[in-house]
């Protein structure tokens, strides 16, 4: 990793903001400057969202009942990042779906134009395609307390 780069480390999350013989400094989105010492690499996975890139890929996840219109959420979604000011057109946009025991996951991949934008983006995404759910009234999943055990 290098400055600028977005890494995981154990349980923190942000932008490499520099790096010593020690320890490396991180800025999470919540604008905490977390000092991690170099000995967590020997324990601990580190994860590199963009790897020296302006891009780094963003993964919002939306839930629904079973029997939503898997079409029309992807579209909804889909249309959601392609008008979007903070994507990336040129990267892809990608939408997945999971079935779990309480309804269908589905997650939208894409990229902002800047990684620093990501939770400005997120927040953008959900409010688009939550706005367009509204209108066709999709049903979210019902979880009983059985359920979340």
């Amino acid at each position: 990793y290098g400055v600028g780069d977005r890494i995981k480390i154990g349980d923190y999350y942000g932008e490499v903001m520099s790096y010593g013989l020690r320890s490396v400094t991180i800025q999470t989105p919540d604008d905490n400057t977390i000092t991690i010492p170099h000995n967590k690499m020997w324990t601990e996975a580190i994860s590199n969202a963009n790897t020296g890139a302006l891009e780094a890929q963003v993964v919002t996840e939306f839930y629904f009942a079973h029997d939503v219109d898997i079409s029309l959420v992807r579209k909804i979604l889909y249309r959601a990042a392609q008008t979007s000011k903070y994507t990336a057109l040129k990267l892809p946009i990608v939408v997945i779906m999971t079935e779990k025991p309480w309804g269908t996951m589905f997650k939208l991949k894409c990229y902002p134009l800047d990684a620093r934008d990501e939770f400005i983006y997120q927040t953008d995404l959900i409010t688009r395609a939550k706005n367009a759910f509204a209108k066709h009234q999709l049903v979210y999943p019902a979880i009983t307390a059985i359920e979340q055990q």
